[in-house]
Order: C-alpha cells, then sequence, then structure tokens
C-alpha cells in the first residue's frame, strides 16, 4: 500500500493537467484514508462513508485531512496534500522510494560510447 501511495504521489507531483491532477486526487482520498486508519487497526470505508468512520475516530485528524484535499481541489498547491502523506506514512518508513537513488552504469548511458 507505501508503494502505490508513493506511486501516487509522484505522479501528483508531477501532474500538469487539471484533469489527471483530480482523478489522482480521488484515488489518494481513499488510499491514504484507508492506509490510516487500517494502520491504527480501526475499520475503513471509500468516500463519505471513509470520512464518517475517519471522523467518529479521530475527529481532528478528520478535520485535517478534509481541508488538505479541499485545499488541493481548489488550488495548484501540492504542500497540503504532501504533508498529510508524510504525516500518515512517517511512522511506517515513509514513502518507499524516500532516498532512493540508483545511478546507471556509464555503459548503459547514451553518452558513453
Amino acid at each position: 500500500r507505501r508503494y502505490a501511495i508513493t506511486d501516487q504521489l509522484d505522479d501528483f507531483t508531477d501532474a500538469t493537467n487539471i484533469g489527471a491532477r483530480n482523478a489522482i486526487l480521488s484515488q489518494l482520498h481513499n488510499r491514504l484514508g484507508d492506509f490510516y486508519l487500517r494502520t491504527l487497526n480501526q475499520w475503513s470505508g471509500e468516500g463519505k462513508s471513509l470520512i464518517r468512520v475517519m471522523g467518529e475516530f479521530d475527529p481532528e485528524f478528520c478535520t485535517d485531512f478534509v481541508r488538505s484535499f479541499r485545499t488541493a481541489y481548489s488550488s495548484d498547491s501540492n504542500l497540503e496534500i504532501l504533508n498529510l502523506a508524510t504525516k500518515i506514512l512517517a511512522p511506517y518508513g515513509g514513502r518507499i522510494r524516500d532516498g532512493y537513488y540508483s545511478s546507471a552504469p556509464n555503459d548503459w548511458r547514451g553518452d558513453s560510447v
């Protein structure tokens, strides 16, 4: 689940098309909310039931969650969603590829002849 969320966060950060950005946000809404609840051994849901369950379990977090998505949908800012995802994923190792770097061998590069 962390990998799928990481992959979508990367896509979200790079998205320039508003339609693609909104589609990614929609998927992130369910994935991040589900991950948050399940890692805390809580029931989950999708869409409006996800928000209901989250609000019953942790009203303060739910308010932050809803605000972050509202901001992302209504502006070009990625900051609140990225901060929210960091907060949710941090106790479990963060993004899958955080800090990962792999350099291609010189003989794989196009500039080596």
